[in-house]
């Protein structure tokens, strides 16, 4: 009797304390919860998906696979998403040369759009299209932007929805903890 009450009472606290199935460490936790993230209850590994660098060349989310992804779904007529893009590209700076990708993809738009944004944006953080809309159908929330932090192990530990200041002391803390 006192074994069943006991795993009640441990059950109650799972589920009070929202503890969830990944293996993240309470500070990157912490780290997420601070930026906003969505965080999944159970171990979501990513969803490959296809799309095209400004050349035209295919590649999928696998292909950086061992890599902290950070997976951010844009458009270039998004006033949040501009807006979030020099931190981007700061935050791609610091950890370009670490264990680290940021993809950037435009969702619904084509490479002569983008490349006009380009030209007037001078970003170097890796920009790809979506032609055949297999990302934005994987992972699309149907809000822009969106952005994923999937962990070197392939597993995606975050959804973060709208904007966000990718540079923060947060921010940088978290990319450090995964790498």
């Amino acid at each position: 009797m006192k074994i069943i009450k006991l795993s009640k009472i441990i059950a109650l606290l799972l589920v009070t304390f929202n503890i969830t199935a990944l293996d993240v460490n309470t500070e990157i936790k912490m780290l997420l919860e601070k930026l906003g993230a969505g965080i999944p209850k159970k171990e979501i590994k990513y969803f490959d998906a296809t799309f095209f660098d400004l050349n035209g060349k295919e590649v999928k989310i696998s292909d950086y696979s061992g890599k902290v992804i950070f997976l951010n779904l844009w458009a270039t007529w998004c006033p949040p998403c501009r807006k979030e893009m020099p931190e981007m590209e700061k935050l791609n700076e610091k950890f370009k040369d670490k264990n680290f990708v940021m993809i950037a993809v435009s969702v619904g738009e084509d490479n002569k759009t983008v490349k006009n944004f380009l030209s007037k944006n001078k970003y170097k953080f890796p920009i790809f299209t979506d032609n055949k809309r297999d990302i934005e159908t994987k992972y699309s929330t149907g809000s822009i932007p969106t952005t994923y932090i999937i962990d070197k192990n392939g597993n995606i530990l975050a959804q973060f929805i709208g904007a966000r200041e990718w540079y923060s002391k947060e921010a940088i803390s978290l990319i450090e903890k995964l790498l």
